[in-house]
């Protein structure tokens, strides 16, 4: 997967960040921490019957398909989107434009 969204999306955040371009690093994060949180698998131990010791704080993730991570990049537009009508519904058309240039960013890794 060296060439896929989540990838692209890594390099990009790196090039985001020397640039200091503020809002492609936000949707850039946003969206990697989502695709990690589709990573995780739900606890079933209590917390008493956790192992201790060394590694004991690892736990094992699930591992996402191409199509897995871009479902979570199509859903991530889809709430700015929403979130965009919401506000613009609400007489704030800046900020409603802001998340909606937010999705476009995220338009560039659904099209590739």
């Amino acid at each position: 997967m060296s060439d896929g969204i989540r990838a692209r999306l890594q390099g990009d955040l790196a090039t985001a960040m020397k640039a200091r371009d503020r809002h492609r690093v936000a949707v850039l994060r946003s969206t990697l921490a989502a695709i990690a949180n589709g990573e995780a698998v739900e606890a079933v131990a209590p917390a008493s019957k956790v192992n201790k010791g060394l590694y004991s704080a690892e736990a094992e993730r699930r591992v996402l398909t191409e199509a897995d991570v871009r479902e979570i990049v199509e859903r991530e537009r889809a709430e700015l989107l929403h979130a965009a009508g919401e506000l613009q519904d609400h007489g704030e058309p800046g900020r409603a434009g802001e998340l909606t240039a937010r999705a476009a960013i995220l338009d560039g890794y659904l099209a590739g």
